[in-house]
Order: structure tokens, then C-alpha cells, then sequence
């Protein structure tokens, strides 16, 4: 018999947690469309960056939302600064072979994790507590993470639609040798793409700690939740990549209380495998 406050409930708890696999999956997505490389180190920014915050957490006592700024910053720094370490020659790889060397990141990352703060499950136990509106329990650190994540994106999406770095990353995209022609670094203009992309991933990663456990291996997951949210919303399209991270949160949400909890995480890979068979049919 349908009950409508499982119903709401399940609603509300997919709409807090796709909007964070919305946001984590936009660093990729802009990363992605910008410079035509597959950030497979993604997942491994997203717990370096969830780490972080917990690190800050533990040995400062302050909020966990005060560290926005910072991973924000961070995550910008890691990104300008490992596309003008190697990314140039990256860029210019072919599609596998660049594939291989995020991998290869990846690991590095995930294992320099691992060593520095062991494989134990950590958490952040900030405003824990929830409170009720009609029937529906609201978890008080979900809401404001949902709140900030709204604001990173239309901060974001100013930056993309109004100001020049936004004009010149979009003309970059169109048409990477136009833009050269016309005076716009392309070179400068991707180190700042994977500087805002990362930045973006950074602030996910924060995001995460402040309402889900992990691990040094939760990445993988996150990379798999982003990729499916990147596919589903477009290469590049940073409001249809939130919108399918959305889509994964609540589809998630609503198998776990009408299916099962332990299939629930397999949400992302069914509706990846299903997009992926409709446009290849439609392309034929």
C-alpha cells in the first residue's frame, strides 16, 4: 500500500544527496569538456579533499563548513598547478594514453591516503541532529550543505555565462584554433579550467565529509556516481551534469526504501548501462 510519508521521505533524502553527486560530478564534467581528457583521479580529489576537512575538523575544532574556502582554493592550485607541471603534454596525448596516466594518479593518490591516515572509516559528527517539517525528518547538516552546493553552482555558473575567463573557456570549447586566432591562450585557458574544475571537486569533496562516511576507497564510487551523472547530463553541460547527479541521488533513494538498501548503489551503473544502449540504438 503506498505511503505517502515513505514516499516524501524518500523524495527529500534523494534531492539532498544528488545534489552533492550533481556538484562532485560537475568538477569532472567541466574538466572532461574543456581539454577532451577523463579525470579518472576524480574520485581520489573528492576523499583527498573529504580528508582535509576532516583533518581541519579534528585538530582546529572548528566547522567543517568553515574549509570551503580553502578546499576551494586548494583544489584550484592542484589543478593550475599539475596542468602547468604535465598537463600540456597530457592534453596532447591520445585519448588512452592520457586515460592511463589519471589512472595512474589515482592510485598514487589514493594510496598517499591510505599511508597517511590508515583504512579506518571516518566521519565528521557536525549538527547530527535533524528536525521534523509535517512528517518528514531533515537532517540539519544535509540542508546546509544542500544550501551551500546551490550557491558554489550559480556562483559557478555566473562565472561560466558572464565573466571573460567563462567567455574564453565556452570559445575554447567551440573552436580551440578560432580562439587561438582571435588572441585567447588556449594554454592558460585550460590550466584555469582544470583549476576550477578540481576547485569544484575539492568543494564536493568537503561537501561529502560533512554528511556521508569514508574511506580511502570511497572514491571509486564517487568516480562511478560522476561518470554515470557525466554521460547522463552531457560532456560539458555543467546544469544537465547537476541535474543527472540529482536524477542518480534520487533514483538511489527510492530503491533503497522500495527495493532494497544493498542494491541501491548499483543505481548509477543501471542508468549509465541504459543511456548508453538508447543512444547507441538511436545512433543507429
Amino acid at each position: 500500500m503506498f505511503n505517502p510519508e515513505i514516499f516524501f521521505q524518500a523524495l527529500v533524502n534523494g534531492l539532498l544527496m544528488g545534489t552533492v553527486y550533481g556538484i562532485a560530478a560537475v568538477g569532472l564534467s567541466l574538466i572532461w569538456g574543456v581539454l577532451g581528457v577523463v579525470n579518472l583521479a576524480h574520485g581520489s580529489f573528492i576523499i583527498l579533499s573529504a580528508y582535509l576537512t576532516y583533518w581541519f575538523f579534528v585538530y582546529t575544532g572548528l566547522p567543517p563548513l568553515s574549509t570551503v574556502p580553502l578546499s576551494i582554493v586548494l583544489g584550484f592550485a592542484a589543478g593550475y598547478l599539475l596542468y602547468k607541471a604535465v598537463g600540456q603534454k597530457v592534453v596532447s596525448l591520445d585519448p588512452s594514453t592520457s586515460v592511463l596516466f589519471f589512472f595512474g594518479l589515482s592510485l598514487l593518490l589514493s594510496n598517499t591516503i591510505l599511508n597517511l591516515w590508515g583504512p579506518d572509516v571516518r566521519g565528521i559528527p557536525w549538527l547530527i541532529q535533524s528536525f521534523q517539517i509535517a512528517e518528514i525528518r531533515v537532517s540539519l547538516a544535509r540542508l546546509i550543505t544542500l544550501a551551500t552546493t546551490i550557491l558554489c553552482f550559480i556562483s559557478l555558473y555566473i562565472l561560466i555565462q558572464r565573466t571573460y575567463i567563462g567567455k574564453a573557456i565556452r570559445a575554447v570549447v567551440i573552436n580551440r584554433v578560432g580562439a587561438a586566432a582571435v588572441g585567447i591562450d588556449v594554454h592558460s585557458i585550460f590550466a584555469v579550467s582544470m583549476g576550477i574544475g578540481i576547485g569544484v571537486t575539492f568543494f564536493s569533496g568537503t561537501m561529502i565529509a560533512m554528511v556521508n562516511p569514508f574511506t580511502p576507497a570511497s572514491g571509486e564510487g564517487y568516480l562511478m556516481y560522476s561518470f554515470a551523472s557525466v554521460v547522463l547530463g552531457g560532456v560539458g553541460n555543467i546544469i544537465g551534469t547537476l541535474l543527472a547527479g540529482i536524477l542518480m541521488g534520487l533514483v538511489e533513494s527510492f530503491i533503497g526504501v522500495y527495493f532494497s538498501q544493498s542494491i541501491s548503489p548499483a543505481a548509477a551503473f543501471i542508468i549509465l548501462v541504459l543511456v548508453i544502449l538508447v543512444r547507441y540504438r538511436g545512433a543507429k
